[in-house]
């Protein structure tokens, strides 16, 4: 058997080893706990920057919102004016065509009257000339007849 200092001592050892696991532990959770402590003030650090920025993309939504209500309202107004411009210039090009119309109607009126008129010089031209050749014809037959026999 052990003796009895034996074993005091080695409990002893034991208790001394059993509490510097406890020293060890409990700087251990005072790490921890001061971590813990930082930790949260970032947090809540962490929390204020959120509302912060919360509160800015609010602003910032908000000018979004009037800027876009704005730019609708100038391109409705710019739209309008289009239109009333867009309409007149449609009579416009309207009246060109109608005049372009006319004016190619002319044009073509025109033509036709030219080839007419040449048509008819032509015809009368060579009435002419047919008559005079038919003629000559017959008066080389009474001269060639007449006068040579």
């Amino acid at each position: 058997m052990v003796p009895f200092e034996e074993r005091v001592e080695s409990h002893e050892e034991r208790l001394n080893k059993q509490e510097e696991r406890l020293n060890q532990h409990g700087k251990r959770l005072e790490r921890h706990a001061e971590q813990l402590k930082e930790d949260n003030e970032d947090i809540q650090t962490l929390k204020e920057r959120d509302k912060y920025k919360h509160v800015r993309f609010f602003d910032v939504e908000k000018k979004l919102c009037k800027n876009i209500k704005h730019r609708i309202k100038r391109k409705q107004r710019n739209a309008c004016h289009d239109e009333g411009a867009d309409k007149k210039l449609f009579n416009i090009v309207e009246q060109a065509m109608g005049y372009q119309e006319s004016r190619t109607t002319q044009s073509y009126e025109l033509r036709m009257a030219k080839l007419n008129t040449w048509s008819t010089v032509f015809l009368k031209v060579s009435a002419g000339l047919v008559g005079l050749l038919s003629s000559g014809g017959s008066i080389y037959y009474i001269i060639v007849e007449h006068v040579i026999k």
